[in-house]
């Protein structure tokens, strides 16, 4: 679908008004995001003894797994966050 053929109420993935195509309230919220993500992957690694400088000494498999569970359980909780978001927008409608 066209960005311009969206029904009414949709976000345009890419705004062409801008150099990147993001607008820049988009820019704000992804930058709060990402430091979001880190820090849920940070929480991760911190609950099993580690930080993002400490993994680097471990072998490449073991860091795999670790960046890999870090990062699903940031997905996860960043969907949590999402949906909850998305629930109290609904009840104050």
């Amino acid at each position: 679908m066209a960005t311009n053929d969206r029904p009414t109420g949709e976000r345009p993935v890419r705004d062409s008004g801008t150099e990147d195509g993001i607008r820049p309230q988009d820019k704000k919220s992804s930058a709060a995001g990402e430091a979001l993500e880190c820090a849920l992957m940070d929480e991760f690694l911190s609950d099993r003894g580690h930080t993002f400088q400490s993994i680097k000494t471990l072998p490449a498999a073991r860091r795999r797994e670790l960046l890999r569970g870090a990062a699903e359980h940031a997905s996860l909780k960043l969907a949590e966050i999402e949906s909850r978001a998305h629930f109290v927008k609904d009840l104050e409608r």
